[in-house]
């Protein structure tokens, strides 16, 4: 039996049983007889339990039965029921009724009543001796639906590949073809929908999890499936909860079917042979406690811890006892795994519960497979036992894993290779696949190991040690040892095995010890229980250390860091050397050092070093040198001083050594007490002392031991002497301002002038001086100032110490007017006569004084010609312009001018038109449109202005149409409200834009005759299922025609019916049953007029059945069900059913008209199959009948209660106690307890379902 699936069952278990027959004879003997008739005690016997049947856990809920068949097949056949000591690991039973003599005993193992090996064994019942009898095993058998056979889900020909007898195939690449073909339309398998495989050995069937159809599809016989076969069984619709699933297995022997959806649901159905359709799963698990994220899901189950083992992106979560779960729930995982040092890219995992190691991919460029030690109880960040990555694996982002006992597959992503490694358990780095079966693109796979074959009466143990210091493998040719990790292996007793040593690369292999000698190959012959040790040396040395660096720490100590060595078998310690001088190469060793650092101290001082280095292995193997590495330890202590400070001085050290002065730094050696005098020079002083020495007199002493920096402070103490010879002098200045120039003799001052600070007042007498500049030389252009106004200036000087000299003396000058007054502004022409124009402005600016303004015009808008319309300048911001031409557009523009002469910009220009006072004049008047109720009035006038008519049936007019404010020179106007056949006179006005009114002489035109018919009694008639009349009257004689349609668009109209009638009728046909239709009719009398109706309806008859659709049967219990339908149109309900089709009952009928129908059934039989259909009529009476359907009713419910039995109680304490019993049945857990039988009190209900 698989591992993967049924982690009881080891894959390759090898054992002896020993069957102890105990037989007490009575007084005599020697003829066979009934063991049980000889008056003495009853034959016993007892035999260990086969190794490739893992003993369930203490608190598991898998329990391991057995029984022995005695002589099975023959008539006298007995069945006896074995006890199971999984303490101990032996089967023991007592044999009743069984004749002396030889016997086959068939011993058959049960897991939770799933039979999963049989061990068939030859007996001899010997009366009168008691003595133990060693009996080797004919034949043990596992049970093996399915076995050594490899199903693989092609993403890119959709199918599923089966390849029996997969162990037949050889290693390195193969390109086999599959011995059967899972693939058709009827299979349901299309491209790229495969989530997950999984094959049950002891079940027998292929599950398929579907991501695109969202189902799970289950061919029950996996061992023989083949071509276009369509699924037994089909899990699928939305009670399913089934959306993308992407993870699979089966527990066989719980029952238990799990699935995980893509978004992260946990899914778990109890799995039977009629679980199929949409069945509700009895378990969801999901939620923030559970957190699986959105993506693939492998998972892998351990059976015999009952885990589950969810891959989830970047970490594998761990589940425990989901099997015993019903309801929603968001559980927590009990364990989340990580790898330490990386971050998972979508893992996909396999687990080995025999081995108890777990296999973990990454998806990332290296494809790395993790191989963790101890899985079942693996937690948080966990390090690797190993890790198989590297260009010899061919791994790249590795999507799929699948494992069967130690072999190993894997998938890249988008590959169209499966990698194998057999003995994956000692597979780590860059390990080569043992195979490669190519010719497939799998999107998933499945490998299902066999555990039968023939075995050997007899095993012997074979041990294999490997000692030395060197490394290496032995491998057997018979299966069994690889030592690497698998040292010893049974045999069968006679066997040879010849035993091969490879030394690995840096070792040689020396030579064999204990059952075998020599330095040939070891062949044993396995007659009883044998031990090899295999010796291996180490040849190899460590590589060279690299990149050594050597870095002086001070004085006395130089530091050592290097890159480690390699060895094959480990580093053991570092040999340093060393010489003296920069250039030295007589090296001698001065330490050793297991680590990649050293630190060398005791040096001399100002001293150059060189060091080497190189590694040595446990066995004594020397590495080459490392590369050279040198440093000078550190000088004597450096002093340096710095001089600060805005004064001047000099620096002395005693002892000498300092003199700044010129030398600032000198070197002391370390311990020097040293004495610094400070001397400032006139018109300085000396501030202090501060870092190294802190003082503020003019000496500091201190003690050198490390390199020290000391600052000297020397202050200012004298100003600079005052400037002389201020001057001003006025000068033309950049266009807008004055500008004054001023110049004067330079101060002097112990440590430099730094600025000169210039102050300036207005006015030939201010003395509210304010600074304007700090210019550095002896002179400054002051520009920006007002034109004609007089300023006046003094300076004094600053040094570097900030320190101010007295003002100079002040000097003046003014500056020159060469500014023009601002344009006026706000200009505006204002019409006052025929001939005159009046203006006015605003009043320009002027640093001295405006003395007037010029006043220019032309004639026309847009004129440019401007000339002066005055010979003396205008000193009021007015002027009148009269003597002009009437209705004539003039522009004008103004300019001031100072007593300077300077003249400002112009104003903006601004243009006016004299006023007009003659009326336009009036032509060309007529009518024209003339209708029954309006006309059109024409006339154009010599100027442009409004329109307006005035009208009547008379002269004297009564009635005018709106003023039409708008000037133009061609007039219209609509007259309207007229009555029909009447004579109207009119007359025509016309205003122009100066108020100039002129008025028509009189005019006249007749209105013509344009009244429609009047329509009435409109009425629809004769209505069908096609078809309606359409009636109506006028008031004149008049046609006749409808306009039809299922909207107020209509669409459709009836042809013109030319005759005058007063009394119109017109048929509809070709209408659609039970439909409202839109109408409106048309007349038109003998002049042309033509009238329409408003809009009507009418409704065709219904003459269509109700269309019936989904009907469902649901609800469905022992004695009920709810069927459902739906209908096309509003129609009652009523069901028909029986056991036959000729149904016999049914519902009341539901008179309520609705299109969802649904109706309840009672009284039904339970486990039975029922017949129905169901009936609607619509409001019109038309009736329709679905066809036949069935439904089963359920069996009825489970009302026996569970049987309790082995009640017993333990743990007993002080203070508490442990209550154990058993049920028949999976039920829930609660004690009632008290110092009575009255009980009083009872611990909290446990609600999951157990049977112990």
């Amino acid at each position: 039996m698989l591992s993967k699936l049924s982690p009881m069952v080891h894959p390759f278990g090898r054992f002896v049983l020993l069957l102890i027959l105990f037989s007490l004879a009575g007084c005599g003997g020697g003829d066979s007889k009934d063991a049980s008739s000889t008056g003495g005690p009853t034959p016993k016997f007892s035999l260990p339990l086969p190794k490739g049947i893992l003993a369930p856990l203490p608190d598991s809920d898998l329990i391991l039965t057995a029984r022995a068949v005695i002589d099975p097949g023959t008539p006298g056949a007995r069945t006896v029921d074995l006890t199971v000591d999984l303490a101990a690991g032996q089967v023991t039973g007592v044999i009743e009724g069984v004749p002396a003599g030889p016997h086959t005993v068939e011993i058959q193992y049960f897991m939770n009543q799933v039979q999963v090996a049989t061990v068939t064994l030859n007996a001899d019942v010997v009366p009168g001796r008691n003595n133990p009898l060693e009996i080797a095993p004919a034949l043990i058998h596992y049970v093996e639906t399915v076995s050594d056979a490899l199903f693989v889900a092609d993403a890119a020909d959709p199918s599923i590949k089966i390849f029996d007898r997969y162990s037949d195939l050889p290693g390195g690449p193969v390109a086999a073809n599959p011995t059967r073909l899972l693939k058709g339309a009827q299979t349901g398998i299309s491209l790229t929908s495969a989530g997950s495989l999984f094959v049950d050995p002891l079940g027998g069937g292929l599950y398929l999890a579907d991501t695109q159809s969202n189902s799970v599809a289950v061919w029950s016989r996996a061992a023989a499936v083949d071509g276009d076969a369509p699924p037994d069984r089909v899990l699928e619709g939305a009670a399913t909860r089934l959306l993308e699933p992407t993870g699979l297995a089966v527990d066989p022997f719980r029952g238990r079917l799990y699935a995980v959806n893509r978004s992260g649901e946990i899914l778990i159905w109890p799995e039977t042979p009629s679980l199929t359709g949409p069945v509700s799963p009895a378990a969801v698990i999901a939620g923030s406690l559970t957190g699986l994220v959105n993506g693939n899901h492998p998972i892998s189950l351990d059976i015999k811890r009952d885990l589950l083992y969810v891959a989830n992106g970047a970490e594998i979560r761990v589940f425990e006892k989901l099997s015993r779960v019903t309801g929603e729930r968001d559980l927590a995982p009990v364990r989340t795994i990580r790898i330490t040092g990386t971050v998972l890219s979508q893992a996909a995992l396999a687990f080995d519960p025999a081995r108890d190691l777990l296999y973990v991919s990454s998806r990332d460029s290296n494809g790395t497979i993790y191989r963790l030690a101890g899985g079942s109880s693996a937690s948080g960040e966990v390090v690797p036992a190993a890790a198989l990555s590297g260009a010899e694996t061919g791994l790249n982002q590795a999507s799929v894993l699948a494992l069967a006992g130690d072999v190993l597959m894997a998938v890249n992503l988008g590959g169209t290779e499966i990698r194998v490694w057999h003995q994956a358990d000692q597979k780590e780095g860059a390990a080569s696949p043992t195979q490669i079966l190519e010719g497939a693109s799998p999107a998933a796979l499945f490998y299902v190991a066999t555990q039968n074959g023939a075995r050997d009466q007899a095993q012997a143990a074979l041990t294999v040690e490997k000692s030395g210091n060197g490394h290496g493998s032995v491998v057997s040719d018979l299966p069994g040892i690889n030592c690497g990790t698998t040292c010893s292996a049974f045999f069968a007793v006679g066997e040879t095995v010849t035993l091969t040593a490879v030394a690995e690369g840096g070792s040689t292999f020396f030579g064999w010890g204990g059952a075998c000698s020599g330095t040939d190959r070891c062949v044993v012959t396995m007659d009883t229980a044998k031990s090899v040790t295999a010796i291996f040396n180490d040849t190899q040395g460590p590589t060279a250390p690299t990149g050594l660096t050597a870095a002086a720490t001070g004085a006395s100590q130089i530091n050592l860091t290097w890159t480690a060595s390699l060895d094959n078998g480990g580093v053991v310690n570092y040999l340093v050397e060393r010489c003296q001088g920069i250039s030295c190469t007589d090296f001698a060793q001065i330490a050793t050092s297991a680590a990649a650092a050293y630190n060398d101290s005791g040096l001399l001082p100002s001293t150059g070093y060189r060091y080497r280095v190189r590694a040595t292995d446990a066995a004594g193997n020397l590495s080459g040198y490392s590369s050279v590495a040198g440093a000078t330890t550190a000088a004597h202590p450096v002093l340096t001083v710095i001089k600060s400070g805005t004064g001047l001085g000099t620096v002395t050290s005693s002892p000498a050594g300092i003199n700044c002065g010129s030398t600032c730094s000198a070197s002391f050696a370390s311990g020097t007490s040293i004495t610094l005098t400070a001397t400032a020079t006139a018109g300085s002083a000396v501030a202090g002392f501060s870092g190294g020495c802190v003082a503020t007199a003019t000496t500091c002493t201190f003690t050198i031991t490390t390199d020290a920096t000391v600052t000297v402070t020397f202050n200012d103490t004298q100003s600079p002497t005052v400037p002389t010879g201020l001057t001003a002098t006025t000068a033309a200045g950049p266009a807008g301002g004055g500008q004054i120039n001023l110049s004067w003799t330079a101060s002097t001052d112990n440590v430099g002038v730094a600025n000169y600070q210039l102050q300036r007042c207005q006015g030939t007498t201010c003395n509210n001086f304010t600074q304007i500049a700090t210019p550095t030389g002896t002179s400054f252009n002051n520009t920006g100032l007002t034109n004609g106004t007089s300023y006046r200036y003094r300076v004094r000087a600053v040094d570097a110490s900030g320190r101010l000299s007295s003002f100079s003396n002040v000097a003046t000058a003014t500056t020159l007017d060469t500014a023009a007054p601002t344009a006026p502004t706000s200009l505006t022409a204002t019409p006052a006569s025929g001939t005159q124009i009046n203006l006015s402005w605003t009043a320009s600016t002027d640093n001295v004084g405006v003395s007037g303004y010029w006043i220019e015009r032309c004639e026309g808008a847009g004129c440019a010609n401007f000339a002066r319309v005055t010979t003396s300048l205008v000193t009021v911001t007015s002027f009148n312009n009269s003597g002009l031409a009437e209705n004539t557009n003039y522009s004008y523009r103004v300019q001031a001018t100072d007593a300077a002469g300077n003249l400002s910009a112009y104003s903006t220009v601004v243009s006016e038109t004299t006023l007009d006072v003659t009326a336009p004049t009036i032509s060309s008047v007529a009518s024209g449109n003339i209708t029954g109720t309006g006309a059109t009035i024409t006339w154009t006038t010599n100027e442009a202005s409004d329109s307006q008519v005035e009208y009547g049936p008379t002269t004297a007019y009564g009635s005018s149409t709106t003023l039409n404010a708008a000037l133009v020179t061609g007039h219209s106007v609509s007259l309207s409200g007229l009555s029909s056949q009447t004579l109207y006179h009119y007359r025509v006005k016309s205003k122009d834009a100066a108020g100039n009114l002129a008025t028509s002489a009189d005019f006249a035109f007749t209105t013509a005759d344009v009244t429609a018919p009047t329509i009435s009694s409109v009425a629809s008639g004769n209505i069908t299922g096609t078809g309606a009349t359409i009636t109506w009257t006028t008031n004149e004689a008049s046609d006749s025609q409808v306009e039809y349609g299922t909207t107020t668009a209509y669409g459709s109209s009836t042809t013109l019916n030319t005759t005058m009638v007063t009394n119109h009728s017109v048929a509809l046909t070709g209408l659609s049953s039970q439909t409202l239709y839109h109408y409106r009719v048309k007349s038109k009398d003998a002049v042309g007029n033509p009238t329409t109706s408003a809009d009507f309806t009418f409704t065709t008859l219904d003459t269509t059945a109700p269309t019936i659709s989904n009907v469902a049967s649901s609800n469905i219990t022992s004695s009920g069900a709810t069927i459902s339908w739906t209908t096309n149109e509003l129609a009652d309900s009523q069901v028909e059913y029986g056991t036959t089709t000729a149904y016999g009952s049914s519902t009341a009928l539901d008179t309520a008209t609705v299109t969802s129908h649904s109706m309840t059934l009672s009284g039904l039989s339970s486990s039975t199959v029922y017949h129905y259909r169901v009936r609607s009529k619509d409001a019109s009476g038309n009736a329709a009948t679905s066809g036949d359907l069935t439904f089963t009713t359920a069996a009825p419910p489970d009302t026996t209660p569970p049987t309790i039995s082995n009640v017993a109680s333990g743990s007993i304490t002080g203070s508490g106690a442990t209550i154990t019993w058993t049920t028949n049945e999976a039920s829930d857990s609660q004690v009632e307890y008290g110092t009575t039988t009255s009980y009083g009190s009872s611990s909290s209900l446990n609600p999951v379902f157990v049977t112990g």
